[in-house]
């Protein structure tokens, strides 16, 4: 009866660990208000979510707001050039299903196309931003290494563990500017395409539900998101990006192979050597 009663009963934990989803969705709704801050608000809280996940965010309102500021001035102008270029085409495609006749067959797939691409950079950029590893190496705009070089860049982006000098250089490199940060995007964007995917049905899933099901998206996908749609959604998406893990790892300096976890069996069946 009284493990019922335990804080660090399962329940418990659960019901913090979803509040604190709910205490970062409002921080990130109202960061996002201005409009002009949405970017910088998904910077902030792709930031903190791995964090998160791995229990060392602290205090989450001070994270938070220590994300936001510093990616600020980064990611306003990238927010802007992707409201604006968004904006337009979502005007194109209405002004050219509405009146265009004959010219649609044509007109309408360069749009759609034009808006895949616009959703594939939209998915990425902002989850990026706080992976200088990936955003260095797809850095078209800065010149190019070494076929070594590019060998361990290429390693890096598809989720293998980079060499440990390159790393060194990467944390202290030069920032890439704003075409640099959206060719990397769509770099990571293709090169992960099935992940980008369920990551644009998360992130329009809302949009579609008030474009055709009005009803179903005031009565329960408003009210879901904004409680905690939007924390949950990013959370996902994180997933799916490979910035967190489902279980965080538990190796550290002393033991970087986990090995403090394994029986005695699982280590003489793997041929490690014991405690002893």
């Amino acid at each position: 009866m009284k493990s019922a009663f335990n804080i660090d009963n399962p329940f418990f934990a659960l019901m913090g660990r979803l509040a604190d989803y709910v205490i970062l969705n409002l921080l990130f709704l109202l960061t996002a208000c201005p409009v002009i801050t949405i970017g910088t608000a998904l910077c902030a809280m792709h930031e903190v979510l791995p964090k998160m996940a791995e229990g060392t965010e602290g205090s989450l309102y001070r994270t938070y707001m220590q994300a936001f500021i510093r990616n600020f001035r980064r990611t306003v102008p990238v927010w802007m050039i992707l409201l604006v270029t968004g904006v337009v085409l979502v005007f194109d495609v209405t002004i050219a299903a509405d009146s265009l006749g004959s010219m649609q067959k044509i007109i309408l797939p360069i749009i759609g196309s034009l808006l895949i691409f616009w959703l594939l950079i939209f998915s990425w950029v902002f989850l990026m931003e706080n992976e200088p590893r990936i955003r260095q190496s797809a850095d078209f705009g800065e010149k190019q290494g070494t076929d070594a070089e590019m060998g361990i860049r290429r390693k890096d982006v598809s989720g293998e563990k980079p060499d440990a000098d390159f790393a060194g250089r990467v944390r202290h490199g030069r920032k890439i500017g704003i075409r640099g940060q959206i060719k990397a995007a769509l770099f990571a964007a293709v090169t992960h395409l099935p992940q980008t995917l369920l990551m644009i049905i998360l992130e329009v899933f809302p949009i579609f539900c008030y474009i055709f099901a009005i009803r179903f998206f005031l009565g329960i996908v408003l009210p879901f998101y904004v409680c905690i749609g939007f924390s949950l959604s990013a959370a996902l998406c994180s997933i799916l990006a490979g910035r967190t893990k489902i279980r965080p790892d538990r190796s550290n300096e002393d033991d970087p192979e986990g090995e403090a976890d394994w029986s005695d069996e699982a280590k003489k069946d793997a041929k490690l050597p014991s405690a002893d």
